[in-house]
């Protein structure tokens, strides 16, 4: 087991989840990563990582797929559990996601775990092969059944509260990353500022082109010209929607 820490102490609720981290990883083996977000520094998120090498998590590395997550259906109890992913070299993951909120319920960070599915969907080859049977009215084969349930994303367009918090909260810490008075941008700098969000599917939540608009000081139409402009310079833009990520939150 491998695990990377950003130095910094990462405050009360965040520090404590480290212990958790390290258990899980230990507990489900090298097939299984856990990462730590820091919400507070959206671009470089990711401040703790245990087994990094499964989907080639590391620290520094911004969130991927907050935004689906927040608008699924599926999400409970500030969690998503049993969804999968595939990874850019082909890996099936089990990845579920837990919410981290301070006193406020305000959403700070995030607890992710990635299963790589690899060698379990081997084993689950082979067994299923050497239980296939047939009737004696025919030769259809008699299936497995397979009791277990994982979930996508589901897209629906779910907006609450605590989504517009998040998604506020994003978008002018990006804005405070860039490290200049809004009104001394220039349009570059705007333009990098909605490509990291058009990234990360921010603008897939209702009202964040009017919050960024609002929080630039411009209308939300020079965003969406913005945005338009990012998309002339990314290959395909958002599929049928929704951007496709390869690695997960």
């Amino acid at each position: 087991m491998r695990f990377e820490s950003n130095q910094e102490y990462l405050g009360e609720l965040l520090e404590s989840l480290k212990p958790v981290a390290i258990q899980i990883a230990e507990m489900f083996g090298k097939d299984c990563e856990v990462v730590i977000h820091d919400f507070s520094r959206p671009k470089n998120s990711v401040v703790f990582v245990v087994n990094g090498h499964v989907t080639g998590r590391s620290l520094g590395q911004p969130f991927n797929d907050l935004m689906q997550i927040l608008r699924s259906p599926l999400l409970k109890n500030d969690q998503l559990s049993n969804y999968y992913k595939t990874t850019k070299d082909g890996k099936t993951l089990k990845s579920s996601t837990a919410l981290i909120k301070d006193k406020n319920g305000d959403i700070v960070g995030a607890l992710c775990v990635n299963l790589d599915l690899r060698r379990m969907m081997e084993a689950q080859g082979f067994l299923s092969e050497m239980c296939k049977t047939i009737s004696f009215s025919d030769e259809a084969e008699i299936p497995m059944q397979n009791g277990s349930e994982s979930h996508s994303f589901d897209n629906l367009d779910i907006h609450s509260e605590g989504v517009n918090r998040i998604m506020s909260s994003i978008i002018s810490k990006v804005i405070a990353d860039m490290q200049v008075p809004v009104n001394m941008m220039s349009r570059e700098m705007k333009i990098e500022i909605v490509s990291f969000l058009y990234d990360k599917e921010v603008f897939s939540i209702k009202g964040a082109v009017e919050e960024l608009a609002k929080q630039l000081g411009m209308s939300k139409y020079s965003v969406y010209n913005y945005i338009d402009a990012v998309k002339m310079r990314t290959d395909g833009g958002y599929e049928n929607g929704n951007e496709v990520h390869t690695t997960p939150l």
